[in-house]
């Protein structure tokens, strides 16, 4: 009876530091690709292609993530494949994805095989897709794809580090984020009515009168007034 009871003991303290090293917020789902065909190994690897999770910002105060430091519902598509119900994390100081495994391990996604993914969070579903831009560009990675159309309105979330901000003592993360209008394949970015209206120079008093009539407000702080007056732009190049 004693020599089952040790290794007993052993495999249950093995499991137990397995369960605890993972970190682990929430449960795996059953994971669904888009086409229709059920999970599957091959589906597995290429879903989860990518390395295994470490935390190197522990010592940090706040967490890099976006939205939630838990795990969020989300889709991701990888390689031209959607996968539907999974667990993701959007870390927006590395621009990196997190998923929760079947394996109820942290994996970081192979970014560079990701075209786009979403997150839902306070009933709301938030669309991101990768932007693949030369080195002259101000914005690449992952952007949250508020519309699309001939032209597009973007918001890039970053998350940035102040040195010594707890204290005196201890490093913080802080959240920034800045608003991108497409036009003509080059983003470029907006804060504010001047800006708006030179990216939109062809069309600036078809642009004013519109925004004047319909009475919006177009500041960084509202990412979201940026879309009538792209989609109202775009209705001019038909």
């Amino acid at each position: 009876m004693r020599r089952l009871f040790k290794p007993l003991i052993i495999l249950i303290g093995i499991l137990f530091l397995q369960g605890a090293s993972e970190n682990i917020f929430c449960s795996s789902p059953f994971i669904e690709i888009k086409s229709g065909i059920q999970d599957t190994m091959l589906a597995r690897q290429l879903l989860y292609n990518g390395k295994i999770w470490r935390n190197t910002t522990s010592k940090i105060e706040g967490d890099p993530y976006l939205f939630s430091r838990d795990f969020l519902t989300g889709s991701v598509t990888i390689s031209g494949r959607t996968f539907e119900n999974n667990y993701l994390l959007y870390d927006i100081y590395n621009d990196e994805v997190l998923i929760l495994s079947d394996r109820r391990s942290i994996i970081n996604l192979n970014k560079e095989l990701i075209s786009r993914f979403s997150l839902d969070f306070n009933n709301q579903v938030y669309k991101f897709i990768r932007l693949r831009t030369d080195s002259l560009s101000e914005v690449s990675g992952f952007v949250n794809e508020l519309y699309s159309g001939k032209s597009a309105v973007y918001v890039k979330y970053r998350k940035l580090i102040q040195i010594k901000a707890v204290d005196n003592i201890y490093d913080a993360f802080y959240e920034v984020y800045h608003i991108y209008i497409l036009k003509d394949g080059s983003p470029q970015q907006v804060k504010n009515k001047r800006q708006l209206y030179s990216v939109f120079q062809d069309q600036k008093q078809k642009i004013q009168d519109f925004i004047r009539s319909h009475k919006i407000k177009i500041s960084d702080k509202h990412p979201e007034n940026f879309i009538p007056v792209a989609e109202f732009y775009d209705s001019l190049k038909k």
